[in-house]
């Protein structure tokens, strides 16, 4: 017998059908249904999946958790990594280094938009529907000769390019 929520519902109409005495008796209709149809243990089927579901998502999200945790020590690994090689350079003045494994290139700093105070940013520098400063139109303002109270132009820091094909 193939049993399915269809099937089930099926069984138990037909058994209100034959009985009508049991819609007014919740004892006696819960005690038929049981004895008459595949419902509860259905249910019971239902139930054990439903618990596996459970502890499969919980398990899984501890384990998410732990990834997440070790991603962000590799994270901060590779970042220290990267800080070493670009203190090393630049204590040896190597503006490139051709090593097997990687070449190293220091970049020369950037210029970039400094915001110091978001909620001042007008409306016509923003990327809607949420309210972000747009970047490059702040940055293009600011190089066309506009000042702004709210935002500025700063050098950035040295980065670190290393290509390793």
């Amino acid at each position: 017998m193939n049993i399915n929520p269809a099937t089930i519902r099926q069984c138990i109409a037909n058994l209100l059908l034959a009985h009508p005495e049991l819609f007014d008796d919740e004892e006696a209709r819960a005690l038929s249904i049981e004895s008459e149809t595949p419902a509860v243990d259905y249910l019971r089927v239902v139930e054990h999946r439903r618990r596996e579901a459970e502890t499969m998502a919980g398990a899984l999200a501890s384990q998410i958790a732990q990834l997440e945790l070790r991603q962000a020590r590799f994270v901060h690994q590779e970042k220290a990594c990267r800080q070493i090689a670009m203190q090393i350079m630049d204590e040896a003045q190597l503006p490139k280094l051709v090593m097997p494994e990687a070449t190293y290139s220091i970049g020369k700093p950037r210029e970039r938009v400094l915001v110091n105070d978001i909620q001042s940013v007008p409306a016509d520098y923003c990327h809607p529907p949420v309210p972000k400063p747009d970047m490059k139109k702040i940055a293009d303002a600011l190089k066309g000769g506009a000042t702004f109270n709210w935002a500025a132009l700063v050098q950035g820091e040295p980065s670190l390019t290393i290509r390793t094909k």
